[in-house]
């Protein structure tokens, strides 16, 4: 909400802890619809849900999906563009296919590029999946993460301007591009366009079917789509995903896989409802077992929470405003810091550490959050989607989050107690 002037920032956070109080009174969070309501409702849509071990706690969805002369509800079965969180479900593809033999995490991804990736200061070392998945290559994102084809993919990761001077290895620096690369490498490790591979590798298994290609869905599954929105000075402005939907498909008939991954914007296109979200969720509160059947297995889901990255002062990583604080294998470790470069604390009493990923795009904020299960407790997970938000949210009291994500955070965890 930075830039709003004062009276109406005002009244929107009034907003926010209003219906955020009201919610606390009230388990089944009914009262969240507040967040979604009136002239000066800081959202234009909001979906939740909350598990604990098989135990569904919290869900609702509020507020619309599509506004206009005839709004449409948000559902739970609505797909949105998760934005960020789609590169969690690529790491955990990617990762089935490393377990399977067929790209391996430690290698030159050159091997399956085609095309030597190397950094034009530091060609002596090999970048592999597990720098770019780590944030550690020392690659920095181009104009735009999507290329219009193989050739200009090549062009970009061959251009110096695109890679900080920092050795691969040394330095962590988040990087939407990397997962471009990644999604490439994925194309010609499995011989199938990204969306197919994600669908065989992860998706399918788990009995869900989200996408990253609208124009290839049938009518119903185009209705449950989400347009997404922006608010700006006056009312909400629609960003992607607003109708009428594309009908070109994304991949090309001519085009081969392994030539660009990126056209399916893997580092955040990826359309999902948060029920079918939930049963990615659900794999990893399970330790990477679905349904009686390890997709992952017990080294292959501890390497993903293992801190390939911890920050310490002085290391020149770029934590985005003190909100990254340590890295697994493809996710964030929430490590529940608080400090005047505000951190990535999920409730203000502290005391709540976590797995998971973030998203922001197009005006959706949204994330993935869990505890895997021990020993000691079952484990749970937790999802949010707001769309609608401002360009620049108004930043949070006790971490580098927005408000509104702390507000509904505490709320959430609130019910974890």
């Amino acid at each position: 909400m930075r830039g709003l002037p004062l009276n109406r920032r005002q009244g929107l956070l009034t907003a926010l802890a209003s219906a955020m109080g009201q919610a606390r009174a009230d388990t089944r969070l009914d009262r969240l619809a507040g967040l979604t309501q009136g002239p000066a409702a800081p959202l234009s849509g909001l979906v939740l849900r909350l598990q604990r071990g098989p135990q569904l706690l919290a869900q609702g969805a509020w507020g619309w999906r599509r506004l206009g002369a005839q709004p449409l509800p948000m559902q739970m079965d609505t797909r949105l563009r998760i934005a960020s969180i789609s590169k969690l479900a690529l790491a955990l593809a990617l990762l089935r296919l490393h377990e399977a033999g067929r790209l391996d995490l430690d290698a030159d991804l050159s091997r399956w590029l085609g095309t030597p990736l190397r950094h034009p200061l530091h060609r002596e070392v090999p970048i592999t999946a597990r720098l770019l998945l780590t944030h550690q290559a020392s690659l920095q994102d181009p104009e735009h993460a999507v290329q219009p084809d193989g050739a200009a993919l090549r062009r970009s990761w061959a251009d110096p301007a695109n890679w900080h001077p920092a050795a691969p290895g040394t330095r962590f620096a988040y990087c939407n591009f990397a997962f471009a690369l990644l999604a490439t490498a994925m194309e010609a490790a499995s011989g199938e366009p990204f969306d197919a591979l994600m669908q065989r590798w992860l998706f399918a298994p788990l009995g869900i079917r989200p996408g990253y290609d609208v124009a290839r869905w049938n009518a119903a599954e185009r209705a449950r789509l989400a347009t997404l929105y922006r608010r700006g000075p006056q009312s909400w402005e629609a960003q992607t995903d607003a109708w009428p939907l594309p009908t070109q498909p994304r991949w090309g008939r001519h085009q081969q896989p392994g030539q660009n991954g990126s056209s399916f914007a893997p580092q955040g296109g990826l359309r999902i409802s948060l029920p079918e979200l939930a049963r990615i969720a659900q794999l990893l509160q399970q330790r990477g077992r679905w349904q009686g059947q390890a997709l992952i297995s017990p080294a292959g889901f501890e390497s993903l929470l293992q801190a390939s990255w911890v920050h310490r002062a002085g290391d020149g990583a770029d934590t985005l405003g003190g909100l990254f604080r340590a890295w697994g294998l493809g996710l964030q470790i929430f490590a529940d810091v608080h400090d005047a470069a505000g951190g990535d604390r999920l409730h203000p009493q502290g005391g709540w550490r976590a797995y998971g990923h973030l998203g922001e795009a197009y005006g959706l904020l949204s994330g993935l959050l869990f505890q895997p299960a021990d020993a000691q407790q079952p484990g749970w997970s937790l999802l949010y989607a707001f769309n609608g938000t401002l360009a620049q949210p108004e930043r949070g009291r006790h971490s580098s989050l927005s408000r509104c994500e702390e507000l509904v955070l505490e709320t959430l965890l609130d019910q974890l107690r």
